[in-house]
């Protein structure tokens, strides 16, 4: 365990850092075994093209770091909730209707 404090110890981690990476590691983690649990196939929604669970998680994560960048662009760092809230519902509806 110390190999790994020494390790990460150059990184400035803040609780919002730790939380979206634990977040992102079990994310990961919990659709490698939803996926050999109850294997999906691909499926067509509104995007463009067919996707899987996976790939409707990397695009809800890719846009959600697009639109936060266009928030802070365009409000700044008032009223983040607001923000969270927003990316909540739009990584839902990838998730259920992408």
């Amino acid at each position: 365990m110390e190999w790994i404090i020494a390790e990460f110890r150059w990184m400035q981690w803040n609780w919002a850092g730790t939380v979206f990476f634990l977040f992102l590691v079990l994310s990961i983690a919990g659709l490698t075994l939803w996926d050999r649990l109850t294997p999906e196939n691909r499926r067509k929604g509104f995007l463009p093209m067919p996707t899987t669970r996976g790939d409707r998680l990397f695009i809800g994560i890719m846009g959600s770091m697009g639109l936060t960048l266009i928030w802070l662009a365009l409000v700044g760092n008032q009223s983040l909730w607001v923000a969270l809230a927003i990316l909540a519902i739009y990584n839902t509806v990838i998730a259920i209707k992408g």
